[in-house]
C-alpha cells in the first residue's frame, strides 16, 4: 500500500474564529441577552460581548447554546459559557465570562505569530522550528502553518486574550503542536509581547496502566454472552452486505466469548452511507478499514500510514483470532475491531447529543454539520475529523492514548500491546534475596538503546550524589555522584525527580553502569521515559514507586540485590481486543468536546503544572472526571442483561489478566456494594493510593455506576441501547447532556449539578431525589464541597441529601409507563399468585413488580405470551405496579395485594 505522511492523508481543519450563522442564532442571542440582563450582578453575569458559536437542538425543543466572550474582535481564552433554553427561555445557564472593562487594562503587545511558536518550540524543548511558513490565515486572528520539524501536524495558532488576573487582559497566542515523538499534542498559551508561557494543556491523554495496584476481589466476575448479531435490523439498500468477524458490544473482550460475525451493523441515522464511505453518495468509497467515522490502520515508524485488512469488494471482513496467537498473527483481526468498535460507539452516541452540533468525528457531515462565516463566505465547519486509530502501536506498550483538537481538527487513537501481569514476561527479575525475588513490571525509556534478549545480569546498586544542586534528594543522580566506582559493571538504582531522565542515565553511564532502574516518585502509573540524548548507549526502565521503594529500602540497608534485565516482547495481549479501553479512550474525545462546546477542548484540563520533561507535578493535578467518564461509557456499553449491581467490574480486564486472578487497572473493581469499592469523594485527596487523573476519576465513575443501577432498580435494563428507555440508557442520556451543561473545568460538584439539572430539563426533575442519595451515598452530599476545581487536594466530603430528600425516593403511578391492552391480570386483587395474560406474542421478555416507591421487588423472565404464573406470596398486603417489558412491548398495570 502506498505509504502518505499522517499529516498529508489527514483532512485538517484550521482554528478559526469566525461568526456562528443559523438563523435561529439571532433568536437564541436575543432570548439569552434578557436573560443576561435580568440576572446581572447574579450567577457571575456580566455586561459583556459575546457571541453564538455552537448550539444544538433535540426533538423534545431543548436547546443547548455555548457562548464565546468576544474583546476587541478577539476571543477571550476558556470564557466559554453554557445555556439551556426550552420553550424560547433560558432554563439553566452556565456563565464563565471574565469582566473586561473598568478593572481590567487591556495589553495588546505582539511581536508576531511566528515569534510565538519559536517561543514556545524553546519552551517545550522541541528545537529549532525550521522555515515555518504560514500556509493559511483568517484575518490576521487565526494561523495554520507548516510542520517545521516540530510538529507531526500542521501547526495552528490563534489569538486569544488571556485574563491573567483581576487587573489585565493580555494578548496572547494559543498554538497547537503535535510533538515529533507523538508522545504530545501541546496546546501552549504563549503571551504575544513577552512569548512566556501562560498556560499549557495536553490534547493527547495517555492512559497508560502500567502500574497495576488494584485490589482483588472475591466476587463473581464470569461474564459469558451467546449473541445472535448475524444482521441488523435496520439494513436496506443503502448497504453492501458488510461482514465483519468481530467480538460485538456488549462483549468486553475475547475472554468473554468468541468472535462472532455481524453483518450490516450501521445505523442509518448516525452513518446514512454506511461506515465505508465518506463522499455522500451510495456506494463504498473504501474496502479497507476506512470510513466517514474511522480509518484503522497500523503506524508505520515514521508516523506514516501502512496497512489496513482488506475486506475486498463484498466488504467481508472475515479473519480469525486465535487467543494462543501472538499479535502480529492476527493484526487483520485486531484492526477489524478497532474499526468496528469505534463506528458502533460513534452510531450509539449519536443518539444521545454526540452528533454534528456536538462536535462528533466525522469526515464528512453530509450537510448536517455547523456553519460559519470566514471572509463573508458562509462554510460548513467540523468536517475533516474521523478517528484515525492506530493499531498495534510499536510506540509504546501497556497502554492506550487519545488525542484530539477542536471540531474539525484531527482526533488520533493508539492502541497498544500489553504484557499481562502474573507472565513470567517482565523485563526485570530479581532473583535474590528471596524476599524480593521475581518479575517486576516496567517501562523501557523511548531513547537510548532498547533492552537485549540476552539478559544482564548485575547486582543492582543505589546510585548516591552529593546533594550540591537544588534537589534535596541524595538519590535521585542528579548531581555528582560519591559513590562511583561502585555503580561500574551494576545496574544503577535512582529514584525519579529533580532533573531530567537523560541526565541520570549519562550519569551512572560515565561511571561504567551497565544500566539504568528509575524509581517513580508518585504512585501514578508508571510512564515510558521521554528525552532526547544521541550519546546514551545503555537501556533504562522506570518502576513503579511501590516496587521501587522495597527495592531502595534494602540497598540503604546494604542488603545484596541481584537481578537481571531483558527484553521482555512480544507481548502477549492487544488493547484493540479489549473493547472497554476501545470505548474508554474514545470517551475522552467525547468529554473534551461537549465540554465546554465543540470549539474548545481545553476546557478539561488535567495539569496545572509539568516539570521540564512535560509531566505532570503531581500535587499540581486538578479535579477533572475525565477519565471517570471515560471508565464509565466502557462500563456502561458493554453491560449485558445477566449482570447485577454488586457484581465486580474491572477495567482492562483482558489486557492485564494473570493466570487465575483477575485485578484490572483502577484501585478498586466497579461495584455498588462497598465491600467491593468503598471509595467515596473524600479519597480524591489520597494522592497515595489514588493517582490523578485516573484514580480520581475512579471515584467519579464509582458514583455514575451507582446512579446507574439506581435507576435500573426503577426502570429495569434494556438491550436496545439506540432508542428505548431503560435505567441504563437513561443514566446514559443524563450523564451525556449533563456534559454540556457543566462548567469549563468542572469539579465533581459542578458535575454533580450538572447531572441534576439534565434531569430537570429532560425529565422535569422527577429523579432528583434517587440522584441525591446516589451521589450523597458516595460523600458528593449537599454539604460536600469541591474547592478549587483546579486542585486534587482540597476536598470535602458529605454524606446528607437536602430536607425534602431525606424520606424514600417514590414515582407517582402516572410515571411508570401503560399502552393499553396489552395484558391483564387476573384475580386483581392477589393473594398469592396471579395470572397475567399476554395479548399476543412478544417473544422472550420480564415480568417486574415494583413497589410504590418505585423499587423493583420482583423479577421473572418468561416468554411473553398467553397466560404466565406469578407466584406473588413474599409480597407484603399493598399496592405494586406490574411491568409486562421487552424490546417489542412496555407495558404496566396496578396490582393489588391482600
Amino acid at each position: 500500500m502506498k505509504k502518505n505522511y499522517l499529516y498529508l492523508l489527514i483532512l485538517i481543519g484550521t482554528v478559526l474564529y469566525a461568526s456562528y450563522s443559523h438563523a435561529q442564532t439571532k433568536d437564541y442571542k436575543s432570548i439569552i441577552d434578557n436573560h443576561l440582563k435580568k440576572n446581572q450582578g447574579k450567577n457571575n453575569s456580566k455586561d459583556v460581548e459575546w457571541q453564538i458559536v455552537s448550539y444544538s437542538t433535540a426533538a423534545n425543543g431543548l436547546v443547548q447554546v455555548f457562548g464565546q466572550q468576544i474583546h476587541q474582535g478577539l476571543p477571550v481564552f476558556k470564557a466559554v459559557s453554557s445555556y439551556t433554553l426550552k420553550n424560547k427561555e433560558v432554563v439553566y445557564a452556565i456563565d464563565s465570562y471574565v469582566q473586561t472593562t473598568s478593572t481590567k487594562k487591556t495589553i495588546t503587545t505582539d511581536r508576531g505569530v511566528v515569534a510565538a511558536i519559536k517561543s514556545a518550540s524553546n519552551q517545550l524543548r522541541l528545537g529549532s522550528a525550521k522555515k515555518l511558513e504560514i500556509l493559511d490565515q483568517v484575518e490576521n486572528k487565526s494561523y495554520k502553518l507548516s510542520p517545521s520539524g516540530i510538529s507531526l501536524d500542521p501547526i495552528t495558532a490563534q489569538k486569544v486574550f488571556f485574563a491573567s488576573d483581576n487587573s489585565s487582559l493580555k494578548l496572547a497566542y494559543t498554538i497547537n503542536i503535535h510533538t515529533p515523538d507523538g508522545k504530545h499534542w501541546w496546546s501552549a498559551l504563549i503571551d504575544a509581547g513577552t512569548g512566556n508561557l501562560l498556560n499549557l494543556n495536553d490534547h493527547l491523554l495517555t492512559c497508560n496502566f502500567g502500574n497495576h495496584t488494584a485490589h482483588h476481589s472475591d466476587k463473581n466476575n464470569s461474564r459469558k454472552l451467546s449473541l445472535n448479531t448475524s444482521k441488523s435490523s435496520n439494513a436496506n439498500s443503502l448497504l453492501a452486505g458488510e461482514r465483519y468477524l468481530v467480538f460485538p458490544l456488549p462483549l468486553e473482550s475475547p475472554a468473554e466469548g468468541n468472535q462472532q460475525v455481524v453483518t450490516e451493523p450501521q445505523n442509518l441515522t448516525a452513518s446514512p452511507f454506511g461506515w465505508h464511505d465518506d463522499d455522500g453518495e451510495e456506494g463504498a468509497d473504501y474496502t479497507i478499514t476506512r470510513g466517514n467515522n474511522v480509518y484503522a490502520f497500523l503506524l508505520e515508524p515514521d508516523f506514516s500510514i501502512g496497512d489496513s485488512p482488506n475486506g475486498g469488494a463484498d466488504l467481508n471482513f472475515d479473519f480469525p483470532f486465535a487467543a494462543d496467537s501472538q499479535p502480529q498473527e492476527y493484526t487483520d483481526a485486531s484492526l477489524t475491531n478497532l474499526f468496528f468498535i469505534n463506528n458502533k460507539v460513534h452510531d450509539i452516541l449519536y443518539f444521545y447529543g454526540f452528533d454534528e452540533a456536538g462536535g462528533n468525528f466525522q469526515a464528512n457531515n453530509y450537510g448536517r454539520g455547523r456553519t460559519e462565516v470566514v471572509n463573508g463566505n458562509t462554510e460548513t465547519i467540523g468536517d475533516g475529523d474521523p478517528v484515525f486509530a492506530s493499531g498495534q502501536d510499536i510506540n509504546g506498550f501497556n497502554n492506550a492514548t487519545f488525542g484530539t483538537d477542536p471540531d474539525g481538527d484531527i482526533a488520533i487513537m493508539r492502541m497498544f500491546l500489553w504484557s499481562a501481569v502474573g507472565d513470567a514476561g517482565q523485563p526485570l527479575t530479581i532473583s535474590s534475596p528471596a524476599a524480593l525475588a521475581g518479575p517486576y513490571t516496567g517501562y523501557p525509556a523511548d531513547f537510548g538503546p532498547s533492552l537485549p534478549q540476552a539478559a544482564i545480569n548485575a547486582a543492582l546498586v543505589l546510585g548516591r550524589d552529593d546533594n550540591s544542586g537544588e534537589s534535596a534528594d541524595a538519590f535521585d543522580g542528579c548531581d555528582p555522584l560519591t559513590n562511583a566506582s561502585a555503580l561500574n559493571n551494576k545496574i544503577a538504582v535512582f529514584r525519579r525527580g529533580g532533573c531530567n531522565f537523560t541526565e541520570k542515565v549519562i550519569l551512572a553511564q560515565n561511571a561504567g553502569a551497565l544500566a539504568v532502574i528509575i524509581v517513580n516518585n508518585v504512585d501514578d502509573p508508571i510512564i515510558q521515559m521521554g528525552g532526547s540524548d544521541p550519546e546514551i548507549t545503555i537501556p533504562s526502565i522506570m518502576i513503579s514507586k511501590a516496587d521501587g521503594d522495597q527495592i531502595i529500602e534494602a540497598l540503604r540497608a546494604s542488603t545484596t540485590i541481584n537481578g537481571s534485565l531483558f527484553d521482555v516482547g512480544p507481548y502477549r495481549k492487544d488493547g484493540s481486543l479489549d473493547n472497554v479501553i476501545i470505548v474508554h479512550e474514545y470517551g475522552h474525545g467525547v468529554s473534551m468536546r461537549l465540554t465546554g462546546g465543540p470549539d474548545t477542548v481545553d476546557c478539561l484540563e488535567t495539569c496545572t503544572r509539568r516539570d521540564d520533561d512535560g509531566n505532570c507535578i503531581a500535587i499540581t493535578y486538578t479535579e477533572q472526571m475525565g477519565e471517570g467518564w471515560s471508565d464509565y461509557l466502557g462500563l456502561l456499553l458493554t453491560m449485558q442483561d445477566s449482570d447485577t449491581p454488586e457484581q465486580s467490574r474491572p477495567i482492562g480486564n483482558y489486557v492485564v489478566q494473570g493466570e487465575n486472578e483477575t485485578i484490572g487497572i483502577r484501585p478498586f473493581p466497579y461495584s455498588t456494594d462497598l465491600s467491593v469499592n468503598p471509595v467515596t469523594y473524600g479519597d480524591t485527596n489520597d494522592n497515595t493510593q489514588f493517582s490523578a487523573p485516573h484514580g480520581v476519576g475512579s471515584v467519579w465513575a464509582s458514583m455514575l455506576w451507582d446512579l446507574t443501577w439506581d435507576l435500573i432498580d426503577i426502570y429495569g435494563f434494556t438491550n436496545d441501547v439506540y432508542l428505548s428507555e431503560g435505567g441504563n440508557t437513561i443514566s446514559l442520556k443524563l450523564v451525556m447532556q449533563a456534559m454540556k451543561m457543566q462548567p469549563c473545568q468542572p469539579g465533581f460538584v459542578d458535575g454533580r449539578d450538572a447531572i441534576l439539572a439534565a434531569d430537570e430539563v429532560l425529565y422535569d426533575g422527577k429523579h432528583a431525589c434517587l440522584i441525591w442519595k446516589a451521589f450523597a451515598r458516595r460523600g458528593l452530599g449537599v454539604n460536600a464541597s469541591q474547592g478549587e476545581a483546579t486542585s486534587r487536594l482540597d476536598q470535602i466530603e458529605n454524606f446528607d441529601v437536602p430536607e425534602e430528600f431525606q424520606g424514600n425516593c417514590t414515582l407517582s403511578l402516572g410515571e411508570i409507563e401503560d399502552i393499553g391492552e396489552a395484558f391483564f391480570l387476573f384475580p386483581n386483587p392477589s393473594r398469592g399468585q396471579v395470572n397475567v395474560f399476554i395479548n399476543g406474542n412478544f417473544g422472550e421478555g420480564n415480568i417486574t413488580v415494583f413497589d410504590l416507591s418505585g423499587r423493583k421487588v420482583l423479577t421473572q423472565k418468561h416468554v411473553l405470551s398467553d397466560q404466565i404464573e406469578i407466584n406473588t406470596s413474599s409480597l407484603s398486603q399493598g399496592v405494586y405496579i406490574l411491568q409486562v417489558k421487552n424490546d417489542k412491548v412496555s407495558a404496566s398495570r396496578k396490582l393489588i395485594i391482600n
